[in-house]
């Protein structure tokens, strides 16, 4: 479900920074051309990936049928990938004059954002035990796989690319 809304929600800004395309001056015009982008996202994730295999034991108890044993355990891959693309402008103006254009042209950008990244990730095999009760027998094998955790995290914001054609 995180997934989910977290690449809806992405989408949905890359859908609102869509170019702002201005078009001006004809035939020596000079009009003056004036594009204003003004962004503020506050983007807060909270991520929690927690993989394990560990937390097994063998009791070994004097008459029972129960005399040692082992503990073989898989690996445990714990992997997070968060990604936002914030506040992002691409600005293009195309002034078509044959004569030469003498308006003025003026972008401006303004962004402000706030990211929050809170990233807790996890990955266990350990916690196996094999206990001896009452003379039972003590014999007996843990084997722990592989714990290995990644996370990466990649932040763009406030990203403006302007390009001005006369």
């Amino acid at each position: 479900m995180k997934k989910l809304l977290a690449s809806s929600t992405i989408l949905t800004m890359m859908m609102v920074a869509m170019p702002a395309l201005a078009y001006g001056g004809h035939h020596g015009s000079d009009s003056d051309v004036r594009v204003e982008n003004d962004n503020w996202a506050c983007v807060s994730n909270t991520v929690d990936v927690t993989a394990q295999t560990g937390g097994n034991e063998v009791v070994s108890v004097k008459g029972g049928d129960n005399t040692g044993g082992d503990i073989d355990t898989g690996d445990a891959w714990a992997t997070s990938y968060v990604g936002n693309t914030v506040n992002s402008n691409e600005t293009k103006i195309k002034a078509s004059c044959r004569r030469g254009c003498t308006g003025d042209v003026k972008v401006e950008n303004d962004n402000g954002a706030m990211v929050r990244n809170e990233v807790d990730i996890t990955a266990q095999t350990g916690g196996n035990e094999i206990i001896t009760v009452k003379g039972g027998s003590n014999s007996g094998d843990i084997d722990t796989g592989i714990a290995d955790a990644y996370s990466e995290v990649i932040n763009v914001v406030n990203t403006n690319i302007t390009r001005v054609r006369r």
